[in-house]
């Protein structure tokens, strides 16, 4: 199977839209503990191996799994692959040879296709965590255009949470704005968050990155649900409560993508075919990063040095 660019199905930064309203304050003795409650129902899917001697080309992948997700995996997760619906790779986590030691953290898999140079498919990517009960799904529209190794020159790592069966809308919140709204002036290592009635939705630890806030990523069931900010100030060991009695609304809902890339594609000013470079919390760069840290590029984390 022939191609060189992978896309998926996310969803990107829209906006959520704070109502001004006065904050509370409350004094904690510790930090929050706060986290996202990744758990869901969804049953182990029955997915079954694809034929090879049905195919007449196949292709590698190296697949790792997020940051986030990392203290759920287990040896009964699998990732799958999907082209116009029908199964064409199938991994269950893989095996270090040295020590013959299961690695539930990557998966290396074949991908099979009939397809031919050209052709437009829709490549879907299911990864199922049995710990959380739950598939984590990313899909989009690519075209075939050449033979390429996935994940050995560079990691390839899909944010799989943005692709989340129990909360499909993902929002971001621009955490720098709000804050300036309610007088606040943020600071490194305080926290922010985000939740609907008691449940966390949302949470980071802020950072300045190129002389930007950290923005925040707001996970929701739907669209209309109401969603409150709580800022942790680790100076004055408070939580701020914001907008306690106004709704949140989203204006917008837009998709993006992630991008499956070999070390030969075409890079122009830090940016390979049109995709630009962003920080983790979502904030686009002037070119290729020139500070030491963790990127995306192409929808790829990539640590610079």
């Amino acid at each position: 199977m022939k191609y060189k660019k992978l896309y998926s199905t996310i969803l990107l930064s829209a906006a959520l839209s704070l109502q001004a309203s006065a904050y509370t304050v409350t004094t904690v003795a510790e930090e929050p503990q706060w986290q996202i409650d990744w758990s869901y129902n969804q049953t182990r899917p029955d997915w079954q191996e694809p034929a090879a001697e049905n195919f007449e080309n196949w292709t590698v992948m190296l697949v790792k799994i997020e940051e986030a997700l990392l203290p759920y995996v287990s040896e009964d997760d699998l990732l799958a692959i999907f082209i116009d619906d029908e199964l064409r790779g199938l991994s269950s986590p893989s095996v270090v040879v040295s020590t013959n030691e299961v690695d539930a953290t990557q998966y290396l898999l074949k991908v099979f296709g009939n397809e031919n140079l050209g052709d437009e498919v829709s490549l879907t990517m299911n990864y199922y965590n049995a710990q959380l009960g739950q598939v984590f799904s990313l899909s989009e529209t690519m075209i075939l255009d050449e033979d390429v190794l996935v994940g050995f020159d560079e990691d390839f790592i899909p944010s799989f949470t943005l692709g989340s069966a129990k909360y499909p809308v993902v929002t971001t919140l621009d955490v720098a704005s709000v804050l300036a709204e309610e007088n606040i002036t943020p600071a490194e290592g305080d926290i922010i968050a985000a939740f609907v009635g008691d449940e966390c939705r949302g949470v980071c630890q802020l950072s300045m990155i190129n002389g930007e806030w950290s923005n925040l990523t707001v996970f929701q069931c739907e669209d209309d649900e109401t969603v409150i900010v709580k800022y942790y100030d680790a100076t004055d060991n408070c939580i701020i409560t914001l907008n306690d009695d106004a709704p949140t609304g989203i204006d917008s809902i837009h998709n993006s993508q992630f991008t499956i890339h070999n070390s030969q594609s075409s890079m122009v000013n830090g940016q390979s075919d049109g995709w630009y470079w962003y920080s983790l919390d979502g904030r686009k760069q002037q070119g290729k990063p020139s500070c030491a840290g963790i990127y995306i590029n192409n929808g790829i984390k990539v640590v610079i040095k």
